[in-house]
């Protein structure tokens, strides 16, 4: 390729495969001299073997073998200029599913071990001499993730909060490394099409009921440059920061081709995602806490959505409605609309508090009153996706509507994620009206607490008036 890695010696770590091997294949090509290491030494070895390189197997979580890893370093060249920090992992665990040993794992792998790699790397650096051609000792650059600024997926929590803590790590070095001369940034890959997605893929898809590969696609629908990040991506980044190029740059976090915000993107499980027009405030004025509400009122049914109030009318019937009012500046500027989508987590236990607190103003207490009296009960549930026809809120409405001799019914309102959530939910109300809104919770899929909420909106009414 080129000679721009010309006298550069560095090491790579998580270096057999997906971004440490394309990492590895374009800075050797670029006539660095590299010892690559990973915890699979076969795989090291052969990628060695194919670039005229050396390796060297390491579990980076073993203090041990970070001593021994550099010591291979310096007994090779007798300086190290360039680390490329880049080992880590990844798995799917729900946030309310998540234990401590997957906590541990993932932040042990993940922060844990490359604090300490990076530690022992600056601390022989800080004492040779500078790269050739260059005011510098030594580079180090870390590998976080995209995750780090706008969290992970929904079940990937622990994830997101490892690569923050990379971003961290990396700043606090670039601060006290800069007096000796060393710089330290990091990349911020998006998804990237290697075997750590794949096996993302597989572990999402599968916790999702979906056929391999839609977690992938729905990942990478939407992003701006129309397909994914490839590992040979990455590697022009990692390239230019192990450069003469870069000396002037330290303590940054460099994202790879994806805003952090900008377009849309398909809402994850759990997730609630404003229309356009509309602020965080917002969603949490409609759907906060019973006691971060603000007053609901009664609103004449048209059977239509009136956005600025965040209602949806129904059959002349008095319906709940939000006071809040819709950000004109927002609303009036089409491009923010599409290039700034605000988004807000609501959970379903807030919404159904939120309406229980205007149940409890008689706002609509006397509507629903009328239908439980009846016996009758219409459960309007907010969802991205048609759930299976015996999934769990299902089989527990059903239980608590024998229980309490009251005929549940159940409406899974979809967006089949084409349009914003509330709207598909407005519109549907319209039509046809609930007594109760719902948005589910889609990180319980199994507990038999989801039901709860409910019960606490029954109370609410039943106490005020009656059954």
């Amino acid at each position: 390729m080129t000679d721009r890695l010309n006298g550069i010696h560095a090491l790579i770590t998580g270096a057999a495969s997906g971004i440490g091997a394309a990492c590895a294949r374009r800075m050797a090509g670029d006539g660095a001299q590299l010892l690559l290491a990973d915890v699979n030494g076969d795989g090291a070895k052969r990628l060695a073997d194919e670039l005229g390189q050396a390796s060297i197997q390491a579990d980076v979580t073993r203090a041990a073998d970070i001593r021994r890893m550099l010591d291979a370093a310096y007994d090779r060249w007798g300086r190290l200029d360039v680390l490329f920090n880049n080992a880590g992992i990844a798995e799917i665990r729900p946030l309310l599913e998540l234990s401590e040993d997957d906590w541990d794992r993932m932040l042990g792998v993940n922060l844990r071990s490359v604090f300490f790699v990076l530690q022992a790397a600056a601390r022989r650096m800080r004492e040779q001499t500078p790269i050739a051609g260059s005011e510098l000792r030594g580079k180090l650059i870390q590998t976080a993730s995209i995750a780090a600024y706008r969290g992970g997926l929904a079940n990937m929590p622990h994830y997101a909060a490892s690569k923050a803590g990379v971003v961290s790590v990396t700043r606090t070095a670039a601060q006290v490394l800069a007096p000796y001369r060393i710089t330290s940034n990091c990349i911020c890959p998006g998804a990237v099409d290697t075997p750590m997605w794949k096996k993302i893929d597989a572990e999402w898809s599968k916790l999702e009921g979906w056929q391999a590969g839609e977690a992938w696609k729905r990942r990478t629908s939407l992003i701006p440059l129309g397909r994914p990040e490839t590992a040979e991506d990455v590697a022009g980044l990692v390239n230019f920061l192990a450069s003469r190029d870069s000396d002037y740059m330290t303590g940054q976090a460099v994202n790879v081709g994806q805003p952090v915000q900008g377009r849309r993107r398909e809402p994850t499980k759990g997730e609630f995602r404003c229309p356009a027009g509309y602020t965080n405030s917002h969603a949490a004025r409609h759907f906060g806490s019973a006691t971060g509400a603000t007053d609901p009122r009664p609103r004449q049914g048209r059977g239509k959505v009136r956005r600025g109030l965040g209602t949806a009318a129904c059959r002349g019937a008095d319906h709940v409605a939000c006071n809040s009012t819709q950000n004109q500046n927002l609303a009036n500027s089409r491009a923010h609309k599409e290039d700034s989508m605000p988004r807000s987590t609501i959970s379903r236990r807030n919404l159904l508090r939120t309406t229980a607190l205007a149940a409890a103003a008689a706002v609509s207490a006397p509507y629903v009153r009328h239908s439980y009296a009846a016996g009758k009960l219409a459960l309007g549930v907010w969802d991205h996706w048609v759930p299976g026809a015996n999934n769990t809120l299902t089989k527990l409405c059903n239980e608590w509507g024998e229980k309490n001799k009251v005929e549940v019914s159940i409406d899974y309102i979809t967006s089949q994620g084409d349009k914003d959530l509330l709207t598909a939910s407005a519109e549907a109300q319209a039509r046809a009206g609930h007594d109760i809104m719902s948005h589910r919770a889609w990180q319980i899929q199994v507990h038999r607490n989801v039901l709860e909420p409910m019960d606490d909106v029954i109370k609410a009414l039943v106490a005020k008036a009656g059954p």
